[in-house]
């Protein structure tokens, strides 16, 4: 088993590079970009990803960064206003989304390798030209909101904003209402900075070409002075009740959710989230992760049982799974089970550009890293995610 997992690590980078290997750059304005040249692609992708902060978005002023982005929708690009806008996409069958996690904004661009230049330069002035419409504030505020309450209405809107999955502080009312177009303003200006975007990019283009098309787009972006940092609110320490969620219809089940520690390997994360998946007693309540990487479990009370029950019998099968410790062979299988998935990002576009990008930030598992790691490194990394207190608890009642 060993040596078959030996060669199987051994040949991953093989595999990789058997694609053009990723090229990363800097530009001067310290945007970093990564390009992955590949003639045999017939369409141009691109994920640029902005990071965000902690003390990004005010205590206070929840829905800050939602409100912002629906107003770069509605607002000019450029001189282009929101119609012209998705005119020239749909005209050149340009596809442009958003996402949203805690850590960071990322736009994904798809496009047709002739139309490079014009998709990049949409994409750019969307991005470093957002002009607000102020007439627009108060509908988008509305709008704002009601997403928020049809999402709370949900049971998976529920539970999300409950356990605080993936994504950045959701919105208030009172944080709503306090927003003013000049916070809208300030935060964009704060946020949409060169140095803190990373641009990977993938398709029929080699690397003085992709440089000279970036500075053609994202040349003139440049980063004002930083301010200062707000503090961010403190979350909820160990000893918090866990948050209770009443939704019509729904049965009832307690729901766990545990972020990744900060400062852990990226070796150590993606064997731990793979070692805990392929254990068997978990089995019952494993959920796929959320966005951002949190572990997500569930469990239902008995017939006649309060949800406090289930809970409890999470927690004990926690305990005795961390008790048992990582067993050479347990850790041989998720080595594998890494090593096979590594493969798999190969065949999808986007996964792939992603990982250039985790890779020129320093956060992608190195197949070298995954063969050092040991029972008891591992044993370490789980004890601190599983942790107390780093789990979130959430109760669903009907």
């Amino acid at each position: 088993m060993r040596t078959a997992l030996a060669a199987l690590l051994a040949l991953a980078p093989a595999l990789l590079h058997a694609q053009a290997p990723a090229r990363h750059f800097t530009l001067p304005d310290g945007l970093r970009l990564s390009l992955r040249e590949d003639p045999a692609r017939t369409l141009f992708r691109v994920h640029l990803r902005v990071a965000l902060h902690p003390g990004d978005i005010p205590p206070g002023q929840e829905g800050l960064l939602q409100l912002a982005l629906r107003m770069m929708d509605r607002g000019q690009a450029g001189h282009l206003g929101p119609t012209a806008f998705d005119r020239l996409l749909d005209e050149g069958g340009i596809q442009l989304t958003r996402h949203l996690s805690a850590r960071a904004i990322t736009w994904e661009l798809v496009c047709r390798n002739r139309d490079q230049d014009r998709a990049l330069g949409l994409l750019a002035d969307r991005i470093l030209r957002p002009v607000l419409d102020p007439e627009a504030l108060e509908t988008e505020r509305l709008a704002c909101w009601q997403a928020e309450t049809q999402a709370l209405a949900t049971p998976h809107g529920a539970l999300e904003r409950a356990l605080r999955l993936g994504g950045p502080p959701a919105p208030t009312e009172l944080g709503l209402g306090r927003l003013s177009f000049a916070n809208l303003e300030t935060f964009l200006g704060r946020i949409l900075r060169p140095d803190r975007a990373v641009l990977a990019l993938e398709g029929d283009l080699g690397l003085e070409q992709a440089k000279a098309l970036v500075l053609l787009s994202f040349g003139t972006w440049t980063a004002p002075p930083a301010t200062p940092q707000i503090a961010p609110s403190a979350p909820p320490g160990a000893g918090s009740p866990p948050a209770n969620r009443h939704v019509p219809g729904m049965v009832p089940r307690v729901e766990a959710a545990a972020p990744p520690p900060a400062g852990l390997a990226p070796a150590l994360r993606d064997l731990a989230r793979l070692w805990l998946a392929g254990c068997p007693p978990l089995a019952p309540y494993w959920l796929p992760p959320a966005p951002g990487g949190s572990l997500r479990l569930r469990a239902n009370p008995p017939a006649g049982s309060p949800a406090s029950a289930a809970q409890t019998a999470l927690q004990a099968q926690l305990a005795q799974i961390l008790a048992a410790g990582v067993t050479t062979a347990g850790l041989d299988q998720a080595k594998a089970a890494w090593a096979g998935t590594r493969q798999l990002r190969t065949l999808h576009p986007e996964a792939q550009l992603d990982a250039d990008i985790r890779d020129l930030l320093g956060d992608d598992a190195q197949p070298e890293a995954v063969a050092a790691v040991t029972p008891d490194q591992l044993q370490a990394a789980l004890r601190q995610w599983l942790a107390p207190s780093n789990l979130r608890w959430a109760r669903v009642t009907p």
